[in-house]
């Protein structure tokens, strides 16, 4: 087992992934009782003017996917791809995409 030190290097140089972090709250996506649109889309927005085609993905929870895939659209992105909390495991659709977007969490103790 990896400390969250050892997990962060692990995930950028064994992975090549760089994660970061926006907020500290804890507050789970499951329901859409958290969901803040506003703050969705400025965060989609500025990925898009950020990475510009490189980013078209998100991982988000069931409750809120068609909105977020929707906002996406509005942000410039014409063929958004989206999945949800769980699919993420059993499938790599997104393993060869250079930027992706972690929507929240469904529990605030996942991994």
């Amino acid at each position: 087992m990896l400390d969250v030190n050892e997990r962060r290097l692990w995930r950028r140089y064994e992975r090549g992934l760089r994660v970061l972090q926006v907020g500290d709250a804890v507050r789970p996506l499951a329901s859409g009782e958290y969901f803040n649109p506003d703050v969705t889309k400025v965060l989609l927005n500025h990925l898009s003017n950020h990475y510009g085609d490189a980013f078209d993905t998100c991982i988000t929870a069931v409750s809120v996917e068609y909105d977020v895939k929707h906002f996406m659209r509005e942000v410039g992105i014409d063929d958004p791809k989206t999945m949800h909390f769980g699919e993420e495991r059993s499938r790599d659709d997104f393993g060869d995409r250079p930027v992706g977007f972690v929507h929240k969490s469904i529990d605030p103790g996942d991994d």
